[in-house]
């Protein structure tokens, strides 16, 4: 159609939003559910967090049971076991220092 309009540089866009307005009953309830929700999300970072934590500890205490107390431990069980501690070791001081850095 040849004698169709462009009122593009006219009429500024917009947009146009439909939203129904909440009672004072359905704000309570979303904002219930909504702590409710942090809260598991936040318990389940902490269970995730000491899970990773205790197990963490439980390599370091295995690792440094192999090289210091055990005898008649193979040398191979000794190599990994020294590089697993020094592993967790150097990244654990990595982790503190990039704290302090980044405060």
């Amino acid at each position: 159609m040849p004698n169709q309009l462009n009122l593009d540089g006219v009429v500024p866009r917009g947009e146009l939003t439909l939203a129904r307005e909440e009672l004072s009953e359905e704000i309570a309830a979303r904002l219930k559910e909504e702590n409710r929700a942090a809260i598991i999300g936040h318990c389940k970072d902490v269970a995730v967090f000491a899970a990773l934590y205790i197990f963490l500890i439980s390599i370091v205490i295995i690792c440094f049971y192999l090289n210091l107390i055990a005898t008649g431990v193979p040398p191979e069980t000794l190599r990994w076991s020294q590089a697993l501690l020094a592993a967790v070791l150097s990244g654990t001081v990595s982790f503190l220092v990039g704290r302090k850095i980044g405060k």
